[in-house]
């Protein structure tokens, strides 16, 4: 409805009043200017005018009132809502009250029926469902693996392998005489090497040099065997050629230079590469004298270098033969090498092992190395390192490291709180994490130069990562502070997982699996294996092999037979026969199989009895001699008999004098190592030599249960798993001290029975003992360093085991090739075999429980005291000396003894527990307190090594050992 009245009309504009007056009002008998009333007038009409022009007719509220009604009460297409899945318009439920809406892509999005119901499928099948497990099998070395969720890890195979190396130790290059070497000098390096404490060196003198086995190595093949020759080569100069060639005499074959002949010698010098050829055999003109050998051959310009060490050569399959590239990379020579390695004559698997490392692969700062610390340095914490610098002169540091593999993604992370700093000529503090070789040469880094390094006070949370290049085996992490700045720093949290995200911090927590003592054996061609197998919560051994020592503690005769040059010897072992047999001589030679045994290094097991035809030139017994049995025994235990005039001279009548076989040095004892009068009836004493070794298969296989000692969890993602072997599970021995530091595999009397490559635990009365520091300074006799710790307070008597793994594998072992296994694949199946794992240690509980209950403890045995040594009892309830052998088949002592003669090599006691090999142990004495080594002889014989000992009080609670 319009407007009726008319508008009041005003235009003339006027001033508008001041705000005084605007709030102050008209006064009484005030006259406004007019001014002041236009303005007035023309606002109040502008005001009702613009009122009117904007006010909304009743007729058009009344349109849009219905409009407006109408809308709310439409429920189809408003808005072009629609219920089905399009995109950019507004969702409407349908008439039965449903919508829908696209497949969710990412976390935000709504999940739709059919998302619910796979959740739901997956949840119902995680808890009610048992699908078959999925297989993971794990190769030898570290290896990455990736598994949807946290679960156990089921190890139910490792198939044994025997490898045979054909020039027995000839190829560690220990020694110049080793082999005969043509257009070079040849002389020891001790400084480059990759096996052992040597190799050898080779100085060019012609263009063409040439590294030949000794001609007793020569292989007399048949026609179809295939070989595999592989040598580690130091190439520091030469260019032409370097590779693996044959020498034949009588035989013909189809080589294959694995790696090639020229074009590969170019790309691998400054470190120890492996070079490879194989060759199959097609024609033998003369089986049994027509032979085969490889040496190395080395075309150069006269005055170049090569070193040489792990000369192998290997019997393998033709499929093996037929998989062998041809001029391959060096990365897939290195792999090669790796499944045939360099072995000393006859290994089986000895000792495997499987490490899983934690998502922190980092270990606590208690396990990092320190360097030329000064000034106050604390471990707070497992993680945390507190690290005062006041000395300006001189840089510190810490770092450790951990293996790593080539192409996978790292990522580090830490927090390193700079207190205060002065940085003076210094670069500050600062972190470096570098990728390395197994050379230990720098192959990239992690960290960046420009952002590494802080200068001013203030918290600094790192976060990097890199993927590590190619021939990477570790990574190691740094945290310094440098020469010429002082600073309080506070490190905490390092933590180093896979992948590219930074993962929460987690203190590193490593499972393992290992396997002590277990030995896996294999014919040739490994198709006839021992295995280890899990079941019903055990593992255990099926055994279809035997590896013995044929010592002189054997029964051994002379057979009266004839052979020019040689004699036959003999022993009854009850074997009608015996397929798959090897023998090593005790110089590394593989003896042949000989069913007449009638010619030199020949042997059978045939008949109740084994054979072997021993040389004169070994056994020192003249043509027409007939050695005694003792005789044997002692030829069997390492020593050769001659004239007593000279040793190379076999003996055929007058004195019988006796001289180690080897090693024979300068340093030789005489009447001990040499000019033996009496027949000896042990090895030598300190002696590097290796008895003869037979190994044959088994007429029928035996079944037994092993120890093992941990177990393996897989965590959900990324996993780190190394798979190797030789690993020292808990060997007991002797600490070594001082005023300053005691010491576990010490150069004097606390060296462990092999070289260390590492530790992975001391352990004190069987519990772990973290108070040991692992310093890894490499030194010949002992490998990778030693265990050091301060103080053992009041604790010497304790007794003290180690875990460490092996340095000179190829003395020990040969290498894993594959372990199956598989991990429950669901929740279910988690569970199911963790209930069946607690009901397997319950069952297992309760029958040692009821075993230790039954068994009688060995009683105490009172030794018979030699050399004036007597019991002594201070205060009147010190036990008395004894010894006894417990079910654990360890031999242990207790007790204090007095008053007896103290120079080094006096005996003790003799024990009637004889262990197969020398063993080391330790002697307490008292007034002053001092330690030294005493040691168990093979005749049980018990004498002090040390010469710090003294006779006041002598404790006998270390003399423990283990008997083999």
């Amino acid at each position: 409805m319009a407007f009726e009245k008319e508008l009041p009309e005003w235009k003339a504009t006027g001033i508008k009043p001041p705000s005084t007056k605007r709030n102050e009002g008209w006064k009484p008998s005030e006259k406004p200017p007019a001014d002041w009333l236009n303005w007035h007038q023309n606002k109040t009409y502008e005001a009702l005018k613009e009122l009117q022009e904007k006010a909304a007719e009743a007729s058009e509220v009344e349109g849009l009132d219905a409009d407006l009604t109408g809308h709310i009460a439409q429920t189809n297409n408003v808005h072009g809502s629609t219920s089905a899945p399009t995109a950019n318009r507004i969702i409407q439920r349908d008439a039965a009250g449903r919508a829908q809406v696209a497949a969710p892509s990412v976390a935000a999005d709504i999940a739709r029926k059919d998302t619910v119901d796979a959740v739901q499928a997956n949840l119902d099948t995680a808890v009610t469902a048992s699908p078959a497990a999925t297989p993971l099998n794990l190769g030898y070395g570290l290896q990455v693996v990736n598994v949807p969720h946290h679960t156990p890890y089921n190890l139910f195979n490792i198939a044994g392998r025997t490898l045979i190396n054909l020039l027995g130790r000839d190829g560690n290059f220990e020694a110049v005489a080793n082999s005969t070497y043509f257009g070079g000098t040849a002389t020891i390096d001790a400084t480059r090497k990759a096996y052992g404490t040597n190799s050898i060196k080779i100085v060019k003198t012609a263009v063409n040099t040439i590294v030949q086995p000794l001609a007793n190595k020569s292989i007399y093949p048949a026609i179809g065997d295939c070989f595999i020759c592989i040598a580690e080569i130091y190439n520091e100069n030469i260019s032409t050629q370097l590779f693996i060639q044959q020498m034949l005499n009588g035989v013909t074959t189809t080589p294959k230079y694995v790696t090639a002949m020229s074009g590969f010698v170019t790309q691998v010098t400054g470190r120890f590469v492996p070079f490879i050829s194989a060759f199959k055999i097609e024609t033998v003109t003369t089986p049994g004298t027509s032979n085969f050998l490889a040496r190395v051959n080395a075309d150069g310009t006269s005055g170049h270098n090569i070193n040489i060490d792990g000369f192998r050569i290997f019997r393998i399959t033709q499929a093996e033969f037929d998989a062998l590239g041809a001029s391959v990379t060096e990365v897939e020579a290195t792999q090669i090498a790796a499944r045939y390695p360099y072995v000393d004559d006859m290994q089986a698997i000895r000792a495997p092992y499987v490490i899983k490392s934690g998502e922190n692969l980092l270990p606590p700062f208690s396990e990092w190395t320190a360097y030329l610390i000064t000034d106050k340095q604390e471990v707070e914490s497992a993680y945390t390192l507190r690290y005062t610098k006041t000395t300006v002169a001189g840089y510190s540091s810490y770092l450790t490291n951990v293996p790593a593999v080539e192409g996978q993604s790292y990522n580090f992370s830490m927090t390193i709180d700079v207190k205060s700093i002065v940085v003076g000529t210094g670069v500050g503090v600062y972190y470096v994490v570098t990728f390395v070789d197994k050379y230990g040469v720098v192959v990239g880094t992690m960290s960046n130069a420009a952002t590494n390094k802080f200068t001013s006070a203030g918290v600094y949370n790192i976060g990097i990562n890199a993927v590590s290049p190619t021939n990477t085996t570790t990574i190691q992490v740094s945290l310094l502070i440098y020469d010429g700045t002082t600073a309080a720093v506070v490190f905490s949290n390092p933590m180093l997982n896979l992948g590219s995200t930074a993962l929460p911090f987690k203190p590193n927590a490593d499972d393992h699996l290992f396997f002590p003592d277990v030995k896996l054996a294999s014919n040739v061609d490994g198709t006839i294996t021992d295995t280890l197998g899990h079941w019903d919560g055990k593992y255990f051994k099926q055994a279809r092999f035997k590896t013995m020592d044929l010592d002189g503690s054997l029964a051994w005769s002379h057979s009266p037979v004839t052979i020019t040059g040689s004699k036959r010897v003999e022993y009854s072992n009850g074997l009608a026969g015996a397929p798959n047999q090897t023998m090593i001589k005790y110089d590394g030679k593989v003896l042949k199989v000989d069913s007449a045994v009638l010619s030199a290094d020949t042997f059978i097991v045939a008949g109740g009895t084994t054979y072997v035809v021993i040389p004169n030139v070994d056994s020192g017994w003249g043509q027409g001699y007939s050695p005694l049995a003792a005789e044997i025994s002692a030829y069997f235990y390492g020593w050769k008999m001659y004239n007593g005039a000279d040793s190379n001279v076999p003996y055929t009548s007058g004195t019988k004098v006796w001289i180690r076989q080897l090693p024979r040095s300068s340093g030789n004892i005489d009447g001990t190592d040499y000019n033996v009068i009496v027949t000896p009836t042990n090895p030598p004493t300190g002696t590097t030599y290796k008895p003869y070794k037979l190994q044959y298969q088994l007429a029928q296989s035996t079944l037994e249960e092993i120890a093992v000692e941990g177990d393996i969890t897989l965590h959900a993602g990324l996993n780190q798993i190394e798979v190797g072997n030789g690993m020292i599970v808990r060997e007991s021995g002797a600490i070594q001290g001082n005023a300053a530091n005691y010491y576990i595999n010490g150069t004097g009397g606390s060296k462990l029975k092999y070289r260390v490559l590492k530790f992975l635990s001391a352990y004190k009365d069987g519990k772990i003992d973290k108070t040991w520091r692992w310093d890894s300074t490499y030194i010949d006799l002992i490998g990778n360093g030693y265990l050091i710790t301060p103080d053992v307070g009041d604790n010497l008597m304790a007794s003290y085991t180690t875990t460490y793994l092996a340095l000179d594998q190829y003395s020990l072992t040969s290498n894993v090739q594959s372990i199956q296994g598989d991990y429950p694949s669901n929740l279910k199946t988690v569970v199911d075999m963790a209930v069946a794992y607690l009901a397997d240690v319950t069952a297992r509980v309760g029958v040692l429980e009821n075993t230790k209950a039954q068994k009688v403890q060995p009683q105490w045995i009172a030794p018979t005291l030699l050399n004036g040594w007597v019991a002594y009892d201070p205060t009147g309830v010190t036990p008395i000396p004894g010894y006894r052998l417990n079910p654990l088949n360890r031999v242990t002592m207790k007790g204090v003894i007095k008053s007896g003669a103290f120079a080094v090599n006096t005996f003790i006691c003799i024990l009637p527990y004889k262990p197969k090999e020398t063993k080391s142990v330790m002697l307490v004495s008292y007034s002053p307190w001092t330690v030294t080594t005493a040691l168990i002889s093979t005749n049980g014989e018990l004498y002090i090594q040390g010469g710090n000992l003294n006779n006041v009080a002598v404790y006998l609670d270390n003399v423990t050992y283990e008997l083999d």
